[in-house]
């Protein structure tokens, strides 16, 4: 993600401030090519949500699986991962 504006004709870059970002239209010059140019942000926010078998009051249904010489338990109904210590006999 970039944090910087850039002069649309000389394409001088530069920061802006998340306490600045604003959806309206705001006049602002360019320091290096003194043009005047309309700026303004595009906010976009991505939501996630996750399962976890505990906050249901559900046991995890572990299985152990190996990734290389990393052994880990994985839950079936949620993905969560824990590392598993054992290591697997031979």
């Amino acid at each position: 993600m970039n944090n910087n504006r850039s002069c649309p004709y000389c394409r001088y870059s530069y920061p802006v401030e998340a306490e600045d970002y604003s959806e309206d239209k705001i006049e602002e010059e360019c320091e290096v090519c003194q043009k005047s140019f309309w700026a303004y942000d595009v906010i976009s926010v991505t939501h996630w949500s996750e399962m976890d078998c505990e906050l249901n009051g559900e046991e995890h249904k572990w299985r152990s699986e190996s990734l290389g010489d990393k052994h880990h338990d994985f839950c079936s109904v949620c993905g969560k991962y824990r590392p598993n210590e054992k290591k697997e006999a031979k």
